[in-house]
């Protein structure tokens, strides 16, 4: 007269997991980085000044080492100002992403970093000078810029943040109602 019935019931436990960026259901992840905004705030002032100085030396693609003109007490060239921009914009692309982002912010940075030692080192002062119009305070920033961005990409954690869903078998037995001709 009854017939058992296997039915699967699954339960569902939303836990909430903090610093953990291994395990593999990743909904509702919320992973990020301090160091995406120290991404955004170089990035932001590179385009900024780089966009001042555009606005300032024009942009002539046929002579790009001249003029030489100063933008908030740095020399700068067109050929520097472009630099700027796009070191700006490969910044803002390194604050999108906390995992991604990390190595192109590590090998920009210490781009940055080198250029100012050699500016303030003085090597190659001269093509330096007529290429980037670049002197001691550009290096310096550059110098600041540099470390700055390499010791977060470099120290600066990744938090995670992710609502991990669990499912269980509990194997619940459910009795069926009657069989089909067994109502009369």
């Amino acid at each position: 007269m009854f017939r058992a019935r296997e039915r699967r019931v699954e339960s569902v436990d939303e836990t909430d997991r903090a610093d953990h960026v291994d395990h593999v259901d990743h909904e509702g992840a919320t992973i990020w980085s301090p160091r995406q905004l120290v991404a955004f705030v170089i990035g932001v002032a590179a385009i900024v000044l780089g966009a001042f100085a555009i606005a300032r030396t024009g942009l002539d693609t046929g002579n790009l080492f001249h003029p030489h003109m100063k933008i908030a007490t740095l020399e700068h060239t067109p050929l520097l100002a472009l630099a700027e921009l796009a070191f700006g914009v490969l910044m803002l692309f390194c604050a999108a992403s906390p995992l991604m982002g990390r190595g192109l912010m590590e090998l920009l940075s210490v781009c940055a970093l080198g250029l100012g030692v050699v500016t303030v080192a003085n090597f190659w002062h001269q093509r330096l000078y007529h290429w980037l119009g670049v002197q001691h305070r550009n290096g310096w920033l550059f110098v600041i810029a540099g470390a700055v961005g390499l010791a977060g990409a470099l120290f600066l954690p990744t938090i995670g943040r992710s609502r991990r869903m669990v499912t269980r078998d509990t194997g619940v037995r459910e009795e069926a109602g009657t069989t089909a001709g067994a109502h009369a």
